[in-house]
């Protein structure tokens, strides 16, 4: 399942689901500097039967996205790592950049921490 919620968290805004037909398929990215991190992703993707569906790459953020080409990704998402591309509004331009027109563009925020 994917589901967007609204800002506060509290309503859905849409929700769909992956099935029905033999072409549906899932493929990411997730791009990561610390190699220990990296290797335990490709470890759990593989545990869990999708090392196929996520490429992991071993790379600072602010480098992998100056080489990735506009449009590449359908969607893009930053979870909790605004600070390697400078800050949030500048990591929300970034990505926008990446997606198809039409994309979505996600990315978490911590609120409540000193």
């Amino acid at each position: 399942f994917v589901l967007k919620l609204n800002a506060s968290g509290s309503g859905l805004i849409f929700s769909t689901y992956l099935g029905g037909s033999d072409t549906d398929i899932v493929q990411g990215v997730a791009v990561e500097r610390e190699a220990l991190f990296v290797t335990e992703m490709k470890r759990r993707s593989a545990a869990r039967g999708a090392s196929g569906s996520l490429e992991v790459v071993s790379s600072a953020a602010a480098e992998f996205v100056h080489e990735a080409a506009p449009g590449s990704f359908d969607a893009a998402f930053c979870i909790g790592a605004a600070h390697a591309l400078g800050d949030y509004t500048m990591t929300l331009r970034t990505l926008s950049r990446l997606v198809k027109p039409g994309g979505e563009v996600m990315e978490t925020v911590e609120c409540g921490r000193p």
